[in-house]
This record gives structure tokens, C-alpha cells and sequence, in this order.
């Protein structure tokens, strides 16, 4: 049996030690498309901050998308302080939720709505259905008072 104090035992508890460090955690295949995906998102946020219209960034937005019948459905949000209202200012609060590649809407409608920069996105049904959407900014909705 060796003495542990011989140079070969250090010298190979050294080796191994050095090997579990050196062992990537991840297959260079797979750490490639994580670096190609990372990078293909920094590229669309970038055409995003220069070329696309933001939701919320001139106004309310108005979103159109399908039900779970297939049927035409639009929807109105404007901003109301650090949060979202159904309709206008004034309407139902829902909440915004964060996230790098969209503006998340919350709590409205019982749904979950995905709004890209440039006017498309997705809504998420409370029943894990989902659907395409479009959205556009448009004129604030001002109420009218009578006295």
C-alpha cells in the first residue's frame, strides 16, 4: 500500500481535483445554441429599442385576438400610474408583470396577454390555450361630462 505522504497521492488528488473543476456543466453543442440564442435576443431587443413601437409608449393600446370559439375579440388598456386598467384610466386594475421581451398584462379578463414591441404578442387563457394577438396604440378614450 502507498504512503500517503509519497508524491503521487497529492499530486493525483491535485489531477482530480483540477478535472471536476475543468468539466463543463453543460455539452459544447448545447452551450453553443445557449450562447446563439443569447445573442440572437440581445439582437431583437436592440431592433426593438431603435425601430419598434413600445405598447403604452404614445398611449392606451387597443389588442385584437380570437377566443377559444374562434371569434373575433378586441380589448382596450390604458396605463393607470405604475400599473394597467381594462377600458381606460379609470377601469379595472390589472397588473404589469416583468419581463425583457414583453409587456406582460395581467389580471384582466382572466387572461394573460404577451404584448411584443411592434404590435404582435400572445394572450395565455386561464385554461392553457392560447392564441395570436395585434395591438395598436390609439387615441386616449375621454369621458364625457355632463353638468
Amino acid at each position: 500500500m502507498a504512503d500517503m505522504r509519497t508524491p503521487t497521492f497529492p499530486a493525483l488528488a491535485a489531477l482530480a481535483l483540477l478535472a471536476a473543476c475543468a468539466a463543463p456543466s453543460v455539452q459544447l453543442p448545447e452551450e453553443e445554441s445557449m450562447e446563439w440564442r443569447a445573442l440572437r435576443a440581445e439582437i431583437g431587443r436592440t431592433y426593438a429599442d431603435v425601430f419598434q413601437d413600445f405598447p403604452f409608449e404614445s398611449g392606451p393600446v387597443a389588442v385584437l385576438t380570437t377566443d377559444s370559439r374562434g371569434e373575433l375579440r378586441s380589448y382596450t388598456f390604458a396605463r393607470c400610474g405604475e400599473t394597467v386598467c381594462a377600458g381606460s384610466a379609470h377601469g379595472p386594475r390589472g397588473r404589469i408583470l416583468p419581463s425583457l421581451d414583453y409587456t406582460v398584462i395581467d389580471g384582466l379578463y382572466g387572461q394573460r396577454f404577451y404584448l411584443s414591441p411592434g404590435g404582435d404578442g400572445a394572450v395565455l387563457r386561464a385554461n392553457g390555450h392560447h392564441s395570436w394577438l395585434a395591438w395598436e396604440t390609439v387615441e386616449p378614450i375621454e369621458s364625457s361630462a355632463t353638468e
